[in-house]
């Protein structure tokens, strides 16, 4: 299979996941769905200076919004993992491999059937043994777990990060218990927190309602407010170079110019700054004038387009695009929309998105509606990534926005 068909298999199965069980079709009668904003952190944070200026952020928590999740069934299916073992003894022995006490992995052994006609076995953990899983277990076996394509709730967990001073479920209008439940069931790797225990929750909690608001609070993502501080000494014309590349220096050059104006703030909003396509979208969720999968790809070529290119909903296209047009950039010298592909060993591109600035990206995590268009920090962003193998990254630049 080509690295661009992988992307397709796994961007058309997510959709799935999100149009069949989670029915989140029937969200989209609003033109760019605004997100919720359960409270925005005040506290300040200074990106690196460079030819981009000076940059400081806020982090915000943004959820799909109301009416986006509309509910057709609850997924309350019943526990069940596979794990690829030849024996009975060789599927006890990977459980312990992976730092499981000898206890929990007879526990889980005695809890298998094996798999027809196959080389694995099916494990059906009572929902006490998984509810009280310690930290360390849940993250080592879900790990093991997360190696076998066939536990998509393990491959793709609903994901957080951990480098925020926010709370994943702060504001949530959950129950305490509801609450209490899902903070036994998240799990950590590296920078990230994880959950893949959705169907337990709702077993315990069969409520339409609370199934809503509860994928809407696991759908979360951290955005960041940025703005261009303008210091006395900036060159108005330098930074316009950096931000209006290529043909929009004179608009961009006049908006800082009011800010720095006796009597001006001296700070722009990021968003004042970018291109058409990234300024129109950020922090909202797809409306009815998207096309139907505007996903990273289509999102991070269309990034200096006015009117976006249909074109790039097409993998093959975007596949052809990216070899045509795009040269690889050495070193570390990036500019304005950079085109970072996330490469994992043995499935090839997972993601793209957009150098914006020091280390901050624009961004579409896949093409589902309960993704939002956001600014977010690339070392979070290659964590989300890295579960479960690591990514690498390779920057892209197209060939008529070489500046020398």
């Amino acid at each position: 299979m080509r690295w661009w068909q992988k992307w397709v298999v796994r961007d058309i199965w997510l959709a799935m996941i999100f149009l069949v069980i989670c029915g989140v079709g029937a969200g989209v009668t609003l033109w760019k769905l605004a997100p919720h904003q359960p409270r925005l952190d005040k506290r300040l944070n200074y990106c690196l200076p460079g030819s981009w200026g000076h940059l400081r952020y806020t982090e915000m928590v943004i959820e799909p919004p109301p009416g986006v999740v509309n509910v057709m069934a609850l997924p309350t299916n019943a526990t069940c993992w596979y794990l690829e073992a030849l024996s009975p003894l060789v599927l006890k022995q990977r459980l312990l491999g992976c730092g499981l006490s000898e206890s929990l992995a007879v526990a889980l052994q005695t809890n298998a059937t094996p798999v027809a006609g196959g080389n694995g076995f099916l494990l059906h953990p009572p929902d006490d043994l998984v509810v009280n899983l310690g930290t360390g277990d849940r993250a080592n076996l879900y790990g093991l777990l997360a190696t076998h394509t066939q536990n998509v709730a393990h491959t793709t967990p609903f994901r957080f990060e951990l480098n925020t001073q926010r709370d994943w479920f702060e504001g949530t209008q959950l129950t305490p218990a509801v609450e209490t439940l899902l903070r036994k069931l998240v799990y950590r790797e590296g920078n990230m927190q994880l959950f893949s225990d959705l169907p337990l929750v709702l077993r315990r909690h069969p409520e339409h309602a609370l199934y809503a608001r509860l994928f809407r609070a696991l759908s979360r993502e951290v955005a960041l407010d940025v703005r261009l501080h303008l210091l006395p000494g900036d060159s108005t014309k330098d930074l316009a170079h950096y931000w209006g590349w290529p043909d929009r220096e004179a608009e961009v050059a006049a908006r800082m110019t009011a800010a720095q104006e006796p009597g001006g703030n001296h700070t722009v909003p990021l968003q004042e700054l970018l291109p058409p396509f990234p300024r129109e979208r950020l922090n909202l969720y797809p409306g009815p004038d998207d096309p139907s999968f505007s996903g990273c790809h289509y999102t991070t070529l269309n990034f200096f387009s006015r009117q976006p290119d249909l074109r790039f909903t097409s993998l093959s296209e975007v596949s052809l695009t990216l070899q045509r047009d795009y040269l690889e950039v050495p070193g570390k010298e990036y500019q304005l929309g950079d085109v970072l592909l996330f490469v994992k060993k043995g499935e090839g591109v997972v993601h793209s998105c957009n150098f914006l600035a020091a280390n901050l990206v624009f961004t579409k995590n896949g093409g589902s509606l309960v993704r939002p268009w956001r600014i977010a920090r690339l070392d979070d962003l290659m964590d989300f990534y890295s579960y479960p193998k690591p990514v690498t990254l390779r920057v892209m630049r197209r060939r008529d926005l070489l500046k020398n």
